[in-house]
């Protein structure tokens, strides 16, 4: 084997996961009598420790490093080799060993490598009760550029005593108070160690004052502020923010938004308006509704509605209405008039087609949800879905039973994703012989649909349909899905209404218990499930404990 060969030899030994094999063939190469015996390159005696120390075999690892800081030539190597020795002394819990290697290694490495070095050995010398020689590292440490990941270190080192942290880091901005690294490790000290947010916020506008353009310093006053409700504040720093996110719509719509509120709060409603206008210029068309819903009710809060109703209508701007009419100021009638206006101006338009079924079926109209839902059924079923179950009910009051089942049958076909809800809807239209085989389909297309989401929303569906033992085989299927965030918890509310639904309320409230413990302490979501959890005990007749300290 030739000497160049070696390296890539030894990597594919290590890579393949022989490491015993590899550790064998560099000792190799140190017996007088290999094949491969010589000199040694440094780099090849590094790995070699490396290796023992990752094992465990500590006197392996001493012995190369030793070679090493005794045959390189250049420091940086011996500095290395001097870390490598601190190691194994402390793996061996020989602190005191450890401290004259990890100053030797300082003196040796280049600059760049001797913050982290220096963390360590304050680390060491604290660990050993040499306060004042530990700080003393540390003040070394503050007295040059360091990286965030240097900060980050010295923070964990004096996770106990923030407070003095911070006294060495001001006596050194007393020195040289436009140090940007200094301040924004003050700053951090004060908002994520001390937790006072007030002197926070004072080191960071001082380092924005340096840096007008940092975006995360502008984030973090934002946020800061908002955690004091100082509303100015955040107003003013947000107000920066979002001049600077043009680049970024996604992150600048989430500061509009905020900033809107932060207007009402200032009892600032046409500015709040203006915010929430400018927002649905850069959001995303699903998006758009919400903002505008906002709006309104903002108007209506400040006895402006009609006016703008009036407005909205002498303009024709009937998207604005039909929000209106179904989520501001609901009114079933006006909804229907809005709609079929919508639809007028756009016979196939899968948006018009849709709002016409949701205000018919809400205004008791079966014949218009019937053609309406039929022609949206037929050209854009992918948009359908809100409007399979009621143009089902519809067609079943029409005694159209067939003719909506082979609807929704061809939907189905069209668009996989829809086929749950379709399977279900026609189990509705059906007796008791094809119901069942219709919910077994709607239980297997979700399973099929390897979508988490789309189990879920089955289930809902399922269970409504009074078909909870389905719906709790499709939350099964959900949850091997591997569902995470609001998807996950939506499984476990179906699974724990679908087993109340079916008489299982131990199990119910053994689940229901389950998901408490994971939702986070105090939220909503966590009460709710605290409060179903006793529902469940009363009615299987538990007597229900009120613990008190004491």
């Amino acid at each position: 084997m030739t000497r160049e060969s070696m390296p890539s030899a030894v990597l594919a030994i290590v890579v393949a996961g022989a490491i015993p094999a590899a550790l064998a063939y560099l000792a190799l190469r140190e017996e007088p009598e290999s094949a491969v015996s010589g000199p040694i390159e440094p780099a090849f005696l590094l790995d070699l420790g490396d290796l023992h120390l990752k094992h465990g075999h500590l006197e392996g690892a001493r012995l190369a490093y030793a070679r090493v800081r005794e045959s390189a030539s250049e420091p940086a190597l011996r500095g290395r080799a001097e870390y490598g020795l601190a190691l194994v002394d402390l793996a061996r819990k020989d602190l005191a060993a450890a401290v004259p290697h990890l100053e030797k290694a300082i003196e040796l490495v280049p600059d760049e490598g001797r913050a982290n070095l220096r963390v360590d050995l304050a680390e060491v010398l604290f660990a050993l009760g040499r306060v004042a020689e530990s700080e003393a590292v540390v003040d070394l440490v503050l007295s040059s550029p360091a990286r965030p990941e240097v900060h980050r270190r010295l923070a964990a080192l004096y996770r106990d005593r923030a407070r003095g942290l911070a006294s060495r880091v001001e006596a050194r901005l007393a020195a040289a108070p436009d140090d940007r690294g200094q301040l924004a490790f003050l700053g951090d000290i004060y908002a994520e160690m001390l937790g006072e947010a007030p002197k926070a916020i004072s080191v960071y506008e001082r380092l924005l004052a340096l840096e007008p353009g940092n975006l995360v310093l502008l984030d973090r006053l934002v946020a800061l502020s908002l955690q004091l409700q100082d509303f100015a504040r955040a107003r003013t720093h947000g107000e920066v923010l979002a001049a600077r996110l043009e680049r970024d719509p996604r992150a600048r719509l989430g500061v509009l938004r905020l900033l809107a509120e932060l207007a009402l709060a200032a009892k600032d409603p046409d500015r709040a308006i203006a915010l929430l206008t400018e927002s649905e210029s850069i959001a995303a068309s699903e998006e758009k509704d919400d903002l505008r819903v906002r709006a309104l009710e903002i108007r209506k809060a400040s006895g402006t509605l009609a006016e703008e109703i009036a407005r909205l209508e002498t303009e024709g701007e009937l998207d604005c209405l039909w929000l209106v009419y179904t989520r501001v100021e609901p009114d079933k009638a006006k909804a229907l008039e809005v709609a079929r206006k919508i639809l007028e101006k756009d016979p196939d338009g899968p948006r018009a087609l849709a709002a016409v079924v949701s205000a018919a079926s809400a205004a008791g109209e079966d014949e218009e949800v019937a053609r309406a839902g039929a022609r949206l059924l037929e050209i854009a079923p992918e948009a359908s879905k809100a409007a399979i179950l009621p143009y089902a009910a519809a067609m079943r009051k029409l005694a159209r039973l067939e003719e909506a089942a082979r609807a929704l049958r061809a939907a189905a076909e069209k668009v996989p994703g829809l086929a749950p809800a379709c399977h279900i809807a026609i189990a509705g239209l059906a007796g008791p012989e094809e119901r069942a085989a219709s919910l077994a389909r709607a239980v297997e297309a979700a399973r099929a649909s390897g979508d988490a989401g789309i189990c879920l929303e089955t289930a809902a569906v399922l269970r409504a349909a009074g078909a909870a033992d389905q719906a709790l085989a499709v939350v099964e299927a959900g949850f091997g899905l591997g569902p995470t965030g609001e998807t996950s918890s939506g499984l476990a509310w179906e699974r724990i209404l679908a087993l109340e639904a079916l008489g299982r309320a131990a199990e119910a409230e053994a689940a229901c218990r389950a998901l408490a413990r994971d939702l986070e302490t105090g939220s909503e979501a966590r009460r709710a499930a605290e409060r179903k959890v006793l529902e469940l005990m009363q009615k299987q007749g538990k007597p229900i404990k009120i613990e008190t300290d004491g």
